[in-house]
């Protein structure tokens, strides 16, 4: 009984990360093409602010706009640091 209700639960987180990963990559890919009321209703469905592409860049990094910039700034989006990779090279 244990092990079958250990077994829901994990799967059940497992979707729960899959959802998520769908709703961040969803605003990575609004805020790259300009559409700052999708952006703005994916933040208030959860999506994280701060969400990275598979490169490390953010969702503030790849806005297209001032709207949407401003708006994820407000909502306490970050930029990533690029001062890390010109150490680098």
């Amino acid at each position: 009984m244990l092990k079958n209700l250990l077994l829901v639960f994990a799967l059940g987180a497992l979707a729960v990360c899959a959802v998520y990963a769908d709703i961040d990559s969803d605003l990575l890919d609004s805020a790259e093409n300009g559409n700052a009321n999708r952006v703005k209703s994916l933040i208030k469905q959860g999506a994280d602010v701060n969400a990275k592409n598979k490169v490390g860049e953010t969702v503030l990094n790849t806005a297209k706009t001032d709207e949407i910039e401003q708006y994820l700034k407000s909502k306490g989006a970050k930029e990533w640091n690029f001062g890390v990779v010109s150490k680098i090279l």
